[in-house]
């Protein structure tokens, strides 16, 4: 009964919780937004109510058949159900039901979190223009420069880190191998293809890419950046193994184009001016507050795991998962 009871609560608060008169006893139900598609007993169902619930979809296919004629048809459908179950739970009284009550107001709860923090967030702003992102960008050049660069290939000869010595010296005789065949004219990123034991690399004859100095292991850091372009540096021991490296190209420390960060700079701006503003809103909130903690009872606490039961695909609306800024 509870799951069932829950299931419905979800789908009224993700399709029609504005539309809904909150389930208190006596009075008319408020009149949805939107152009009426259809009624149940003279209460209009909008199009913005068949929108809520696309919003709520989540999976490419169930989106993409919703916009023929039959998943339109559906989407209507399941709001006619949910105003017939509806004026009939009111008729039985169930929204004096304690259980429905407990519910209710934990989703009130959450929905003047939401609006609550909304509200105060827009009204300390937070948006970022081009200007602000310039200013920004002159102002801390450092921010933006993007160090030396190498492009490079490797051969691994995995080692275990716990190896004994006679795998370690079989490993360093077999790279010890390779490297006498590069240097004797062997093609590198055959060789690679043939013995390397790192498959990110292997299947591309051992190329990494370019990358910056502390990406890759200090010891192979230090080798890879201590080669000339076109040098291939002699067997090199790491925490995965031996490797043998090769340099193809260099790029010098360069700052990074305005144009090129410029969206990514807004976006990271945006989420720290309003990262400011909710822990502003909340500090307030805390300072004021008599918060008592029993760390003890926070400990002996145990979280269940996760049931990936329910409506697959479905979720709440952007409007109802939360206000606090998402990463950009």
């Amino acid at each position: 009964m509870r799951k069932a009871l829950y299931a419905i609560m979800m789908m009224a608060i993700i399709v029609s919780f504005a539309a809904c008169d909150g389930m208190n006893a006596g009075g008319p139900a408020a009149t949805p937004e939107g152009a009426k598609i259809a009624s149940v007993d003279n209460q209009p169902i909008t199009d913005q109510q068949v929108l809520q619930m696309v919003q709520a979809v989540r999976d490419p296919r169930q989106l993409y058949r919703f916009t023929t004629d039959d998943g339109k048809k559906d989407l209507l459908d399941k709001l006619i159900d949910m105003e017939l179950v509806y004026k009939a739970a009111k008729a039985e009284s169930l929204q004096n039901d304690p259980e429905v009550k407990k519910m209710l107001d934990g989703y009130t709860k959450q929905l003047l979190f939401v609006f609550y923090l909304q509200k105060h967030m827009e009204e300390a702003g937070g948006e970022v223009d081009e200007a602000a992102a310039q200013k920004y960008y002159d102002e801390h050049p450092d921010e933006f420069q993007q160090g030396e660069q190498v492009k490079a290939r490797h051969i691994l000869i995995k080692v275990d880190e716990n190896a004994d010595e006679a795998t370690v010296a079989a490993a360093k005789t077999k790279i010890e191998g390779l490297a006498a065949k590069i240097k004797g004219g062997a093609d590198f990123a055959k060789l690679a293809e043939e013995n390397s034991d790192d498959p990110g690399s292997k299947t591309r004859g051992g190329d990494l890419g370019f990358f910056g100095r502390g990406r890759m292991v200090p010891e192979f850091d230090e080798a890879a950046f201590g080669l000339a372009v076109g040098e291939v540096s002699a067997p090199v021991k790491s925490k995965f193994g031996w490797h043998i490296i090769k340099v193809e190209e260099r790029k010098d420390s360069t700052k990074r184009e305005f144009a090129e960060i410029k969206d990514q700079l807004m976006r990271k701006m945006s989420f720290e001016n309003q990262q400011k503003a909710y822990d502003d809103i909340v500090g307030k909130l805390r300072a004021q507050a008599n918060i008592q903690i029993d760390e003890e009872a926070l400990k002996a606490l145990t979280i269940p795991m996760p049931q990936f039961g329910g409506q697959p695909g479905m979720q709440l609306p952007p409007q109802l998962q939360g206000a606090k800024p998402a990463q950009p």
